[in-house]
């Protein structure tokens, strides 16, 4: 190994500030050793004799960090030694050695819960004196990883990080999942997040973009529901590390499960998961199940929201709260609603949704954190969805099937005017929204109200149209009613709420839709030439 290689020469080495050492290989750090990790493949004995033989020419100009009689003097170049180097043989000249060994990071863990004991600092078989890196293969060591580090590895991993900071090693962690690649960057920024000091990667310009090692993280509550579910896909697309929130559907990992009436059990999840921006999605949004549990539906929808408000205000938390059209009466010829339009729901589903608007921002209000409170109307919604009754939108094309039986005789709302909007370009919204507001620096004059609607318009009849078109399937059973609204109803609906999305517009957010007919063609799979 010649020096020359990869030293300095010039005029030579040059001291140190402290004149104690010379400078390093690093222009931008020279005081960072450059480490030569050394990986026996072959016999350890062997290969011991080979590399430090090998190693005289550094040895002889001491650029080789070194123990002597316990004390360690770190010099330009360190050498570790890894795979089947022998640590008997190197750490058997007790008075003097350059070469280090990597130690098993997997027998170093210590419980993280249990506090440091000043006096507690050995002996300790693999230390500073012998050891450089501590080192485990991450699959092997931690398991696999699906959507996210789990609570168990996550307890894994912090506790072998500390036995190894204890010792004063540095961990490093190889053999990490490469794909997919969000995945991969929430081990990379979780790994660095909890303290590990080397990443072992292959992409190396993936692993020094400043994204991937300071994400952004976000927490979806309702995570598990239509429109819950994308806008989860549309952070991870950019790259953000999320978690969502559900109930019935949590799988305890990428989606916790979190009763958002449990103040105690929100206020975990945020500390969990430290988000930059919550998107509240959770909602009892169904204007008939809503009347026949008000209770129910206040709790979730006005009081678990002013909960979640104050929680989120009280740790510097953008709180985008997802909520309705519905909030305005939809009279004859007052469309398109400004966001700063009075509001004045026709049924209990929307004066739900209105007081969790005036609960977001007067708590972030209460707690003068004006600016990072922020609510989102949107319309009807539609998309992929796990079942049809998930949607309102997507439920008529099972009235279509249904149509299509013997004797069927289907009455369906020609009179209320609709502007069903894709659940995958709320998610996008959502997306840019938060980075809107994150990075300006004073939000206060930024909007708190914000709309985003399509512009396609039609009565749930004419859906059933357009699906029927598409299908080629007749609908002739189905009765347009254009009637309006029934005066005994328990639930009266409103005839046109349609949005102006101006507020988004002014802010610079694209505000473009995918187009009804053509997004249901694909979906279905309906080509036609």
């Amino acid at each position: 190994m010649n020096p020359t290689t990869y030293l300095p020469v010039g005029g030579g080495p040059t001291p140190f500030s402290n004149g104690t050492r010379r400078r390093g290989v690093f222009d931008t750090d020279p005081d960072q050793t450059l480490v030569l990790l050394v990986d026996v493949k072959t016999d350890g004995a062997k290969a011991l004799a080979q590399v430090q033989a090998q190693l005289e020419p550094l040895r002889a100009g001491n650029w080789l960090s070194y123990v002597e009689d316990g004390i360690v003097y770190e010099r330009q170049i360190t050498v570790v030694g890894t795979g089947r180097a022998p640590f008997d043989m190197i750490t058997q000249n007790e008075t003097y050695r350059d070469i280090f060994f990597d130690a098993p990071l997997n027998e170093l863990y210590e419980d993280p819960d249990i506090p440091y004991v000043d006096n507690d600092d050995g002996p300790f078989t693999y230390n500073i004196t012998n050891s450089f890196y501590a080192s485990v293969n991450f699959k092997r060591a931690i398991g696999p990883v699906w959507s996210g580090i789990s609570d168990k590895q996550l307890r894994l991993i912090r506790g072998q990080i500390k036995g190894a900071h204890r010792r004063g090693l540095k961990v490093r962690y190889w053999n990490t999942p490469a794909w997919p690649v969000t995945v991969r960057n929430k081990i990379w920024h979780t790994l660095v997040a909890e303290g590990a000091d080397i990443l072992n990667v292959d992409d190396l310009k993936a692993a020094t973009r400043r994204r991937c090692m300071s994400i952004k993280t976000a927490l979806v509550t309702g995570a598990t529901g239509l429109l819950g579910r994308q806008v989860v896909k549309a952070f991870e697309r950019a790259d953000w590390s999320v978690t969502g929130t559900g109930h019935s559907r949590a799988d305890g990992v990428a989606v916790l499960k979190v009763d958002l009436a449990q103040r105690n059990e929100v206020g975990a999840a945020l500390d969990k998961v430290k988000p930059n921006v919550v998107v509240h999605c959770a909602a009892n949004r169904f204007p008939d199940k809503c009347d026949k549990d008000p209770e129910g539906t206040r709790a979730l929808n006005v009081t678990a929201t002013e909960s979640l408000a104050s929680l989120c205000a009280a740790r510097d938390i953008l709180l985008i709260y997802i909520s309705t059209d519905y909030v305005f009466p939809g009279k004859p010829g007052d469309a398109p609603y400004a966001a700063d339009a009075k509001p004045q729901p026709t049924n209990l589903y929307g004066q739900t949704k209105l007081d969790g608007e005036y609960a977001i921002l007067g708590a972030f209000e209460k707690a003068n954190k004006i600016g990072l409170g922020v609510v989102l109307r949107v319309p009807v919604l539609y998309g992929d969805a796990e079942m049809p009754a998930e949607s309102a939108i997507n439920v008529l094309m099972d009235t279509v099937w249904k149509a299509q039986e013997p004797e069927a005789m289907i009455k369906m709302d020609h009179w209320a005017l609709r502007y069903p909007t894709n659940t995958e370009d709320v998610g996008r919204v959502c997306h840019d929204v938060a980075e809107k507001y994150l990075n300006t620096q004073d939000r206060t004059t930024l909007p708190q109200i914000l709309q985003f609607s399509s512009e396609d318009k039609f009565t749930k009849y004419e859906i059933c149209q357009a699906f029927s078109e598409i299908m080629g399937l007749p609908i002739t059973t189905i009765e347009p009613n254009s009637e309006g609204n029934d005066p005994n109803a328990a639930v009266q609906r409103p005839y046109d709420c349609h949005l102006s999305t101006e507020a988004l517009k002014q802010i610079g957010i694209d505000v473009s839709t995918q187009d009804f007919t053509a997004w249901w063609r694909w979906h279905v799979r309906a080509f036609r030439k």
